[in-house]
């Protein structure tokens, strides 16, 4: 599950997910780390390690992680998804104040979106309260919901605090910046542009 985090209006809106099945522990690492890790270079990947957590310590993850800056989180889900302020109930007063947004743009953005809102509204606070199954249309558990979550709470401890406003987004350089058509820094009268690259990302 893949979320993109704005910081002046503190949402969230779901870029992209993927939903596999028996993908054994090779597939796992490949299809929940490497290949998103390699598309998207998250600030931040969340891995649930309540099994599998050797995934994180294979060279093919390790080397992901390292060739994009990304910083690994380990997330255990134990009674803090139906307790405290991170619960998984709690989302729902984002969704209400419109801080978690789902693409729309296109009926394709919608019909994918669809199962994951339909997932959102299956969930039921009192039913997990009791540690009855929670269960979708699809007649299985609500997986993406959940890993939905793990994103979430990530943001909710990380990013979504005043004092870490300034750190959400990483340094770019100032050549890529303009390369990508973002917004530019003002340089003082006279000032030449830096153009080491280097010294700039490691800054």
């Amino acid at each position: 599950m893949l979320w993109e985090f704005n910081p002046e209006d503190r949402s969230l809106t779901v870029i992209d997910f993927f939903y596999g099945e028996k993908l054994g522990l090779a597939g796992l690492r490949e299809k929940l780390l490497v290949q998103p890790i390699g598309r998207w270079w998250p600030r931040y990947v969340a891995y649930e390690y309540n099994f599998e957590a050797s995934a994180l310590e294979h060279p093919d993850v390790i080397s992901a992680v390292d060739r994009t800056r990304t910083e690994v989180v380990r997330h255990f889900t134990a009674m803090n998804r139906i307790q405290g302020e991170t619960r998984v109930a709690a989302m729902t007063f984002d969704l209400r104040d419109r801080r978690i947004r789902f693409p729309a743009a296109t009926q394709q953005d919608r019909n994918r979106m669809a199962v994951l809102k339909q997932q959102a509204l299956n969930w039921d606070a009192r039913s997990v309260g009791e540690g009855r199954p929670v269960a979708s249309r699809r007649g299985g558990p609500d997986h993406l919901w959940m890993a939905a979550w793990v994103g979430w709470v990530t943001v909710k401890q990380r990013l979504d605090k005043p004092d870490t406003a300034m750190r959400v987004g990483r340094r770019v350089p100032e050549i890529t910046r303009r390369r990508w058509g973002g917004p530019q820094a003002v340089l003082p009268p006279q000032a030449k542009p830096t153009v080491d690259l280097v010294a700039q990302w490691y800054a």
